[in-house]
Order: structure tokens, then C-alpha cells, then sequence
């Protein structure tokens, strides 16, 4: 674990998380503009265009759930072992007047709050879903009810499709662009924090290099992590 006592490690933890945030966030916008181009060419917001292939829809929906995760994790996750902003602020807020940082908004309070709800739902498999399934079932009619499970429990039919309804995507896009004001929220407080630590206030620059990203140096970092959380890293 990464002990926070003194104003460096707060500098150092933050300056990890605004890193990492950056990064996912530069990703989110290019995807948010791959899509919103996809539904302008698909003309989407036509009433005579119905649907879309599977493939398109699957293939965001991985894109931006992968980083729904991602920046659930680096803003609220309060596992013991886990860097996040929530558990780095939370402990900055009993060094206040140390610090030299303000108290958060009730807005940011209540985002950190709910995202934390959020990472905790979509950050495995909830249970809750098969009881979900057995709802919906009911109140729509289709198969997939717990009777139909009991009558023919065999084989098991899996519904796949090729073609989605429009507003599937739509859909999509629309929650991507309301977490993305949300995720820039607490982006810009995390910013403000460190800025508030240092002194001055907070510059990022991102730098493109020309050379090929160097394999062995960076995956030799999530490795080393690994091992460090197992209990099996010895230097040397």
C-alpha cells in the first residue's frame, strides 16, 4: 500500500490519478466523436432508419465500458488496496488546514457518491440480475421466467442478434456524453486539489513520441504491481 502522511504523498498519489484520468479521458472523447460520426453517417436520428448492426453497437459499448471501469475505479473504488481519488480525498480532508486545500462541494460530495454506487454494480456480475431477469419476464411475457427454467431446462437457448434497434446506440451515446460531464467534474476537482498542493497552478501537456512505446520498461510495471500485491516481488 502507498502510505499518505505528508504533503508529497498526497502530490505524488494525486499526480498518479490525474495521469491515468487524462489518459482515459483523451480516449473517451475520441471515441464520443467515432460515434457521433457513426450516427450522423448512419443517419440515425432519421424516423425511417430503424436499426443497427449488432457488431457497431457491441463494439462501443465494449470501448466505452472498458473505460467506464476504468475511471470508476481511479475516481471511487475503496477497496483496501486500490488507488482512487475518493479514498485519497478522504483522508486529505483530515489534513485540511495542513494542506492547505478546501472542503469539497456537496455536488462533488454526491458524484463521488454515486460513482461509488456505480463501480460497485458494474465492477462484477451483480445477483441481482437474475432476479432481474425473472422481473422483466413477468412484466414484458417472454420466455426466460422461472417457470419456463423449470419446464425445459434443457437445452439452454441463447438469443443472439444481428440487428439492434436504433436506440440501443442512441442510447449509448447519450449516457456517454452525460458521464463524460460527470467524469470532467471530478477531473477538474482532482486538478484543483493538486494545485492546491503545489502551489501553482496544475499544467498538462501531452507530448506524442516519435519512437515505438518501449514493451519491456512499461509491462514491467503492471508485473511488478502484480507480484507486490501477491506478496512475491523481491528486488534484485
Amino acid at each position: 500500500m502507498f502510505k499518505l502522511e505528508d504533503k508529497i504523498d498526497f502530490i505524488i498519489y494525486i499526480r498518479f490519478l490525474i495521469i491515468s484520468t487524462h489518459k482515459q479521458m483523451k480516449r473517451y472523447k475520441s471515441y464520443l466523436k467515432n460515434l457521433e460520426y457513426l450516427v450522423k453517417n448512419l443517419d440515425l436520428h432519421n424516423e425511417n432508419v430503424t436499426s443497427v448492426s449488432g457488431e457497431i453497437y457491441d463494439d462501443f459499448s465494449d470501448r466505452f465500458g472498458k473505460l467506464h471501469i476504468d475511471l470508476l475505479n481511479t475516481f471511487a473504488d475503496e477497496s483496501n488496496s486500490a488507488a482512487s481519488y475518493k479514498k485519497c480525498r478522504k483522508l486529505m480532508e483530515r489534513r485540511k488546514d495542513q494542506l492547505g486545500i478546501e472542503e469539497l462541494s456537496e455536488e462533488i460530495k454526491e458524484i463521488l457518491a454515486q460513482l461509488n454506487n456505480n463501480r460497485n454494480w458494474s465492477s462484477h456480475i451483480p445477483e441481482s440480475l437474475i432476479h432481474a431477469q425473472f422481473e422483466a419476464a413477468e412484466k414484458y411475457g417472454f420466455e426466460s421466467g422461472e417457470e419456463d427454467i423449470i419446464n425445459k431446462p434443457n437445452p439452454i437457448t441463447i438469443y443472439m442478434y444481428r440487428r439492434y434497434k436504433k436506440e440501443w446506440i442512441l442510447s449509448l451515446i447519450d449516457e456517454a456524453y452525460r458521464l463524460h460531464e460527470v467524469y470532467s467534474k471530478i477531473f477538474q476537482q482532482m486538478k484543483k486539489d493538486y494545485s492546491r498542493l503545489v502551489g501553482q497552478s496544475v499544467e498538462i501537456i501531452t507530448e506524442y513520441q516519435i519512437s515505438d512505446r518501449p514493451f519491456e520498461e512499461d509491462f514491467a510495471v503492471p508485473v511488478i504491481s502484480m507480484q507486490m500485491q501477491t506478496k512475491k516481488y523481491g528486488k534484485g
